[in-house]
């Protein structure tokens, strides 16, 4: 905090000058590094349209600070979105250094592990038996869901660490590419049992929320999903926007304004 003393001055009859008032006043002197305490991380399902800010802005009357990136990955697999320096731990490397102490992180991630890395490497596999896509992509989706939960579970042991009190991990709902079917759900899966492994560190008054989107997707996937079949639209961006901020009143963090 700075404090600046302002003082006035008058003359009197004898030509002297006299301090007549003194005040601290900081209200122009704002902090030139602001910190935050609700910070965002994670990949393109907020950073393509960031309509899920827009709308948590809207709810909440503030602009979280941000650090999610088109491409961002859970591990640092180089590559032509940013490689290592893209990835989650990275961000919230830089979270860090500019916000801390964070008290709440939301964020995602991992998708693109799958999405980017391992089908990738699927779709590029030799396929002698003219296997369908599915069950050729099973081993490689498989290992990249080892990888994520691996890292997913090292970076919250981090945040905990650091002081973090609430995190809230919001999972994917169901692509309409039907190749990420069964990749959504048992990735699904193994992120919630990290998550669940993780909450008695987290016991109040911190907390570990988890928001499984895709009951709340599902049925409606042409109306809350682009056209690309991966990302959210602005339907779907508001959907996703009040499944945080439900979380965010429910434990205690913001009150409705």
């Amino acid at each position: 905090m700075h404090f600046y003393f302002f003082f006035t001055f008058s003359c009197n009859e004898s030509g002297l000058y006299e301090l007549e008032e003194a005040t601290d006043d900081t209200s122009t002197t704002p902090d030139p590094k602001p910190r935050g305490s609700i910070v965002m991380l994670g990949d393109s399902v907020f950073a393509l349209s960031g309509d899920i800010a827009k709308e948590l802005k809207l709810l909440s009357g503030k602009e979280y600070p941000h650090y999610y990136i088109v491409g961002a990955e859970m591990k640092g697999t180089k590559d032509s979105f940013g490689g290592t320096e893209s990835d989650l731990p990275n961000q919230y490397k830089r979270a860090k250094a500019e916000h801390a102490p964070i008290h709440t992180i939301i964020f995602d991630g991992g998708a693109n592990d799958i999405i980017l890395t391992a089908y990738g490497q699927c779709k590029a596999a030799p396929n002698p038996e003219n296997l369908d896509m599915k069950t050729l992509c099973r081993p490689f989706f498989e290992e990249a869901v080892e990888e994520v939960t691996t890292g997913l579970s090292a970076l919250l042991k981090t945040m905990r660490e650091d002081g973090v009190q609430h995190v809230i991990y919001q999972g994917y709902y169901r692509s309409t590419n039907p190749d990420f079917d069964d990749a959504s759900d048992f990735g699904m899966q193994a992120l919630k049992a990290v998550i669940d492994e993780h909450q008695e560190a987290f016991q109040s008054p911190k907390s570990l929320s988890f928001i499984d989107p895709r009951p709340h997707f599902n049925g409606k996937e042409a109306e809350y999903i682009i056209s690309d079949r991966i990302h959210p639209s602005a339907a779907g961006s508001k959907v996703l926007a009040n499944l945080i901020w439900n979380i965010l009143l429910e434990k205690g963090i913001e009150t409705a304004p």
